[in-house]
């Protein structure tokens, strides 16, 4: 079976022919358009669904970055603050340490609040820990120069060492236990020796 067009009248009037297709072929090739444009559709529905997953992973990858972001900020935050608060400790050691030696050099204050009278910026604290006696000697003395008053007064004994008190005769007594006959005769020997 062919489908014939007919003639049809141009513009002109004159009379033109169309080619005649036969029927299978129409069918065919119209089947053939049917099955290219859903093709096309399902392409580009393929295409829309690529699109979108690529930008869904794009936008998971930036809100993953934007996440790892946030973590090192914050690692970041806490890392500072504690490297702030060793810091502060490690003062606040230093400064013990400088208020330790300028006491013990000064022999005692009256009051340990006395010693914010002192120069302790002075006192240099070495790398190993340790204070520098020499610093601490010059802050003592200008401690001492400048506020003597708040410098504890030191006790002393009321006898040396060497005084009777620690005194042993020689025959292994103490004087205590000696008789009056033996501390006549122990004391004539010590002045009758000089």
């Amino acid at each position: 079976m062919t489908v014939d067009a007919g003639s049809v009248k141009g513009k002109d009037g004159e009379e033109q022919t169309e080619e005649t297709v036969a029927y299978e072929t129409y069918k065919k090739v119209l089947d053939q358009r049917k099955a290219d444009q859903a093709k096309a559709r399902d392409l580009a529905a393929e295409v829309e669904r690529l699109r979108s997953e690529r930008e869904a992973e794009q936008e998971a990858k930036l809100a993953e970055q934007k996440r790892f972001e946030e973590l090192y900020a914050a690692e970041k935050k806490k890392a500072e603050e504690l490297g702030n608060k060793i810091k502060e400790a490690e003062a606040r050691s230093a400064m013990q340490k400088k208020r330790d030696a300028l006491k013990q050099a000064l022999g005692g204050v009256k009051r340990d609040e006395y010693l914010s009278f002192a120069d302790l910026n002075s006192v240099l604290v070495l790398e190993d820990g340790t204070v520098d006696p020499d610093s601490v000697k010059s802050a003592a003395a200008r401690f001492r120069e400048a506020h003597p008053e708040l410098i504890a007064a030191r006790q002393t004994a009321p006898l040396p060492n060497e005084s009777a008190t620690g005194f042993t005769p020689p025959k292994g007594k103490a004087l205590h236990e000696l008789k009056p006959a033996e501390l006549k005769e122990l004391y004539s020997k010590l002045h009758t020796a000089k």
